[in-house]
């Protein structure tokens, strides 16, 4: 661990007396949807718990709670009127602070706030601590500026103990301006216009602001980089302290019990652990530590803290493979994205308690890692990760500008560099002692990404210790220590490597939305679902093929995502936090490996009689089925051969393990049906019908409502003709001939949304933004002609379409000319 120092940039300013204070009660701003925390965050003292659970003292004073507040345009000198109160720490635009309001890269942030330095601090230096402002960020203390921070991310601190005045309350005046997506700064997934992916800004303070007493001589931070090999911790010491000879005892507990201790006079020790217990996520054990500062001899200051025996890093596995080891075990990593955004505070969650909602919901489900996304949280949240068990991957939050799979690196400016290493750096120094933390991801889907090789060195030179992912998805550099894609919805990996360990960053987005906990009644996923059973399935599906992969290489996989965010419905959990949409129990069976029996057809229609095969991914086991609805056991039929049906059933399926684990019931509903009649006549006019429409759409639009831009009539299905890269729509009509009866398959595959109508009906739904994806759909045909519409949209990004029909059990085909007609 590299230490550091940190210049905080001095600007005069002339302090203004007589403010104007605002009158009037606060109140939250309007909620567009609330959580179960909302109403009982405290007006006066939010988020009362300790900000630092790393490294502890035992007095401070938090400064949570309502300050004046305004809004003004770019100036130099603290404003005479604040207009409003502000419920610190949530952000601006949040209903949790009481403004509710958007803030531009014109604006600046006016914060004031009266406070008392308590009595039997004397003495004392006085340091005044911000958990995270965003972005840019000036403090004054009684009208002379104490300092300056630009960073959205990182705590920072002032000793402002110069600029106290004996005798009197202490006026603090905080301005902050936050440029959000109009800046380079790292800003994650902030943006002036929210939309798809993009979320409402965060701006000003939104985490929390305390004060603290320390000796002149203190500790300002410690690193612990455990030694599993070794039995020990190496442990570097930053302190402030004067000429006088100083040394440091390091103690280590387990469960209260003094195991080891080292005095030394330099700042960095070895520290043995004896017979050290390892931290798993099976079994997060944590050793206390006590460091204390001795002023020639006698105890000037000490601090509390912990940490984990836990050591992650790139080996072979008994399979052959480059894996993700963990205390050179290999443990097969399956995790959520976590945005963290919340619908009544953004940036900040309502509450610890409702922040660790999270996290218990996610060890709950069963995954053992969250990748936490281009966000970095209160410290609070990587010691409860630490105490849970929960492995994290963490995102840097990523800067403007974007780069295709095929671009090259951005070429940055000099102070482009400089801030977003700064703030990385910070990253790293802040959260270096926390177990959980496994890996780092500095750029994300080539958002921001540049000099890749360069930002993995330079996060190896601050940490060696833990694994680097140098871009999730996308712009792969072939450095850093794992290569990592999404693959939406559906998983997927790359080939194995010889150096690198195989990942999948992203994969899934099942949208389902749920009436009343949506946060606009316009919502998308990346494909939507039909309901929480269908949504159930194909998460169940899903994870059945990751751990196929898994036994061909890959490490370790994360499905998108802990909860919806914003439009964004694709996760486990609303965004209110108020539902689970898939009970709890069944996703840790699937993640665990403990899944139903599957139809390998999608066959569901028939029209005399279809053969039923069932089969178990992975894991041998006994399948119990019944034809009558009723949910099957031992008693009932055990799956030996396919078998005929020749009416409407519902089946039902169970797996039963030699673990004695047994898998849900999967239901299938089969259907008997007669065939669909034609239209009387086949046109005449060969070709099919095509409209093209431009548009930005999240969700296929209702086109039937819009003028297009163009119509012609084309002989093929494809988009190659509409001439068009990003935000267009295409529209197709007419006639296709079938020349027997029988059950037909469409498959229609697009990036992004489409769908198909045949005979006036949905017949195939592929919604949303989302990659290359296909659904199929059934369909019993007489001869002749029917009337199919096909509609589809993109909006930026990979761009795609294909459309085949064919018998059921048969290999589809493009739709040839010849079956193409319009009227």
């Amino acid at each position: 661990m590299k230490s550091k120092l940190v210049l905080l940039v001095i600007v005069p300013v002339m302090f203004l007396s007589g403010c104007h204070t605002p009158s009037g009660k606060w109140q939250p701003a309007p909620f567009v949807l609330e959580t179960p925390w909302s109403e009982s965050v405290p007006v006066e003292n939010p988020w009362p718990e300790y900000p630092r659970p790393g490294m502890v003292r035992p007095e401070w004073v938090s400064l949570n709670g309502l300050w004046e507040f305004t809004l003004t345009g770019i100036r130099d000198t603290i404003p005479l009127v604040f207009d409003r109160l502000i419920r610190v720490p949530f952000p601006v635009e949040s209903a949790l602070s009481g403004v509710g309001e958007v803030v531009t890269d014109t604006t600046l942030m006016w914060y004031r706030k009266s406070i008392a330095v308590p009595d039997n601090w004397k003495g004392q230096q006085i340091l005044l601590h911000f958990e995270a402002s965003d972005w840019e960020t000036q403090v004054y203390v009684n009208g002379q500026p104490a300092g300056t921070h630009r960073g959205g991310y990182d705590p920072f601190t002032l000793n402002i103990t110069s600029y106290l005045e004996a005798g009197r309350e202490q006026e603090l005046v905080v301005k902050v301006h936050d440029p959000t997506d109009r800046g380079n700064q790292p800003r994650g997934k902030q943006v002036m216009e929210p939309g798809g992916i993009f979320y409402t800004p965060s701006s000003g303070i939104w985490q929390t602001v305390w004060l603290e007493p320390v000796p002149e001589d203190h500790i300002d931070a410690f690193y612990v980089t455990p030694d599993i090999d070794r039995d020990q911790i190496r442990v570097e010491i930053a302190s402030a302290t004067g000429k006088e000879k100083t040394a440091y005892l390091v103690q280590v507990f387990a469960e209260g019990k003094l195991v080891s201790e080292v005095l030394s006079e330099g700042e960095t020790m070895i520290v043995p652990v004896p017979d050290a217990r390892y931290w798993y996520p099976s079994d997060p054990y944590l050793y206390d530590l006590k460091i204390t500062l001795l002023k020639n001899g006698n105890a000037a200051d000490s601090v509390t803290g912990y940490f984990g025996m836990r050591q992650v890093s790139l080996g072979k596995a008994r399979d052959g493979y480059t894996r993700v080891m963990l205390n050179d075990t290999f443990l097969f990593q399956f995790g959520l994205l976590d945005q963290g955004f919340w619908p009544d505070g953004l940036y900040t969650p309502p509450s610890d308690d409702a922040m660790k909602y999270d996290l218990e919901m996610t060890r709950k489900m069963g995954f053992n890692m969250l990748r936490k996304h281009v966000k970095v949280e209160p410290r609070r949240f990587y010691t409860w990760c630490d105490r849970m068990g929960l492995l994290v991957w963490q995102d840097m939050p990523s800067c403007s500008g974007y780069i295709g799979a095929r671009d090259p690196d951005r070429v940055v400016s000099d102070e482009h560099d400089r801030q977003f290493r700064y703030e990385l750096g910070e990253m790293v120094r802040t959260l270096y002692n926390h177990p959980s933390i496994v890996m780092w991801v500095p750029f994300n889907e080539g958002w921001g990404q540049y000099d890749t090789p360069g930002i993995v060195d330079f996060i190896r030179s601050v940490d060696p210790t833990r694994l680097v992912n140098a871009a999730s998805g996308w712009a792969d550099r072939g450095v850093g220590d794992v290569h990592d894609i999404h693959h939406y919805p559906d998983p997927g990996m790359p080939a194995s490597e010889e150096q690198r360990a195989i990942v999948l960053g992203e994969y899934g987005g099942l949208g389902f939305p749920v009436e009343g906990h949506t946060w606009e009644q316009e919502n998308w996923g990346y494909t939507n679902m039909k309901n929480r059973e269908d949504l159930t399935d194909r998460f169940e599906e899903f994870a059945a093929q990751v751990y196929a992969f898994a036994e061909k290489g890959l490490s370790a996989a994360v499905y998108t995502q802990t909860t919806d965010v914003e439009t964004e419905t694709n996760g486990l959990i609303t965004y209110d936090r108020a539902q689970a949409k898939i009970d709890p129990l069944l996703v840790t069976k699937a993640v665990k490996g403990i899944f139903p029996p599957y139809c390998p057809s999608e066959q569901r229609i028939f029209t005399d009689s279809l053969e039923i095969t069932l089969e178990l991914p992975l894991c041998e086991g006994e399948i119990y089925y019944t034809l009558d609805g009723s949910e099957p056991g031992p008693s009932d039929y055990r799956y030996q051969e396919p078998f005929i049906i020749d009416r409407s059933l519902i089946l039902k399926t169970r797996a039963m393990y030699s673990s004695g684990a047994d898998s849900r019931v999967r239901s299938y509903v089969f259907e008997k049906v007669p065939l669909q009649s034609p239209v009387p006549e086949i046109p005449e006019k060969q070709g099919w019908i095509m409209k093209i429409y431009t548009g930005n759409w999240q969700t296929l639009p209702d086109f039937n409502s819009l003028e297009p831009v163009e119509t012609r009539v084309v002989d093929a299905v494809e988009i190659g003709s509409a001439g068009r890269t990003e935000r267009f729509g295409v529209v197709w009509e007419g006639y296709l001939t079938v020349d027997e009866p029988g059950v037909y398959v469409f498959y229609l595959t697009s990036d992004d949304g489409s769908r198909m109508n045949l005979n006036g009906e949905v017949l195939i739904g592929n919604d949303g933004i989302h990659g290359m994806n296909t659904v199929k759909g059934f369909a019993a045909l007489e001869e002749g002609a029917h009337e199919v519409r096909i509609e589809y949209f993109q909006r930026t990004g990979g761009l795609g379409f294909e459309w085949l029909a064919g018998k059921a059990g048969e290999l589809p085909q493009p739709v040839t000319t010849d079956r193409l007609f319009h009227k």
